[in-house]
């Protein structure tokens, strides 16, 4: 698993089915699809949003504070 995106697609039904980890040493974090590692997705910053980080996923902005974070 050493694939790194800036925009990732993933087929899942519901945000719940996401989660990621953030090793906090650089501008990605590892997604996971079903508690199943799948990949690494780039952080990006919403500064006009109170600078939320968030990922894309299938063409769609996914904030990490909505996700389960794992470490």
């Amino acid at each position: 698993m050493e694939r790194h995106y800036d925009d990732l697609s993933l087929d899942f039904k519901d945000y719940n089915q996401l989660s990621y980890e953030d090793d906090g040493q650089s501008a990605f974090v590892k997604i996971y699809l079903d508690n199943v590692p799948n990949a690494f997705s780039k952080v990006f910053t919403d500064r006009e949003n109170d600078a939320r980080e968030y990922v894309c996923i299938n063409y769609e902005m996914i904030y990490l504070d909505t996700l389960n974070k794992l470490n």
